[in-house]
């Protein structure tokens, strides 16, 4: 089976680079790209910056979000070249322009900044956490590990507080900012929402989150594993934002999203990656992977029949 999806094309820790076409929604900006392109090949990434900010004038101008998204994921690319310090002049740059942005920009400015906010902590681990923090002093440099890891925590979250949204908008929209995009990957993450959250579940699923924010346990337990309907009821408990809580929440978005409108090939896909999530942090023991089995056999059974379910009858396959 090929894999399926859509992310953010990244360039060296935890920069973006996107596709020099412009997607459907920005066919007046190809000569521009034209030009950065030219430009780039000849290792001129003064040259090339200037027009990505001719480009983010344009776009700014015309409402254009996702033109405005990919000139500064371009324009922290070409500063990477040539200024040692970018990755702080970056991170600057996208908190000014997520203070100012409105609508469905701000969610996605929050999790492109929550990533570079990663960036610069991996590429500083070693400082940081041998820094004593300040107490009162919210300068990035002098920042301690907890410090960063909230900022990162709540960029994430910032980035999907807006589902009723985000919902709504087909990821299609923003094609220009991403790669692996067709026809397969836009039924699965059909939405602005489905990257958002899944680009957040990554995070929050990582040791690194677990590790700063340790949780209760409440993830070890197989009704976890029930079927989708009785899943997106689980009251968790409230105002607990651990990471394992956190991620369960989101799918429990992901899944009423696209049970409400019908997009059964992001419903399966998003209920994989629950159970997938699920059964990894539970013991691996006879019983709970026999619990995991009949999920998916639940599942498998309740799309019998449709293309929809191949992958769910491949993964079962797997376990047997």
């Amino acid at each position: 089976m090929r894999k399926q999806g859509i992310s953010l094309i990244t360039f060296a820790l935890f920069l973006f680079l996107v596709s020099w076409q412009s997607g459907p929604t920005g066919k007046n900006y190809d000569a521009l790209w034209k030009k950065v392109q030219q430009y780039t090949a000849k290792d001129l990434p003064r040259s090339a910056l200037k027009t990505v900010q001719m480009i983010y004038n344009k776009a700014k101008t015309e409402g254009n979000e996702p033109q405005v998204i990919k000139s500064l994921l371009f324009r922290i690319s070409l500063q990477s070249k040539y200024q040692e310090d970018y990755r702080l002049k970056s991170i600057r740059l996208f908190e000014k322009e997520r203070q100012s942005a409105t609508g469905v920009e701000k969610p996605l400015l929050s999790s492109l900044l929550a990533q570079l906010y990663e960036g610069y902590f991996d590429a500083h681990r070693y400082e940081i956490l041998n820094r004593m923090a300040a107490a009162h002093d919210t300068s990035l440099q002098t920042l301690g590990s907890e410090q960063w890891q909230k900022k990162i925590r709540e960029a994430y979250l910032a980035s999907v507080a807006l589902p009723a949204e985000t919902g709504t908008i087909p990821l299609k929209d923003f094609s220009a900012i991403l790669q692996s995009a067709d026809t397969v990957s836009y039924a699965v993450w059909p939405t602005l929402y489905d990257l958002l959250a899944h680009r957040a579940i990554r995070y929050f699923s990582s040791h690194t989150a677990t590790f700063w924010k340790r949780g209760t346990g409440v993830v070890h337990d197989t009704s976890l594993l029930a079927p989708a309907s009785e899943f997106i009821k689980y009251r968790f408990p409230a105002g607990d934002t651990i990471p394992e809580i956190t991620v369960l929440r989101l799918f429990q978005h992901l899944l009423r999203l696209h049970r409400q409108h019908h997009q059964e090939a992001a419903f399966v896909d998003a209920d994989m990656r629950r159970l997938d999530y699920v059964m990894q942090n539970l013991p691996q023991t006879p019983t709970n992977r026999l619990a995991y089995s009949h999920a998916l056999e639940r599942l498998l059974k309740q799309f019998s029949g449709k293309a929809v379910a191949v992958p769910v009858a491949c993964k079962l396959a797997s376990v047997y």
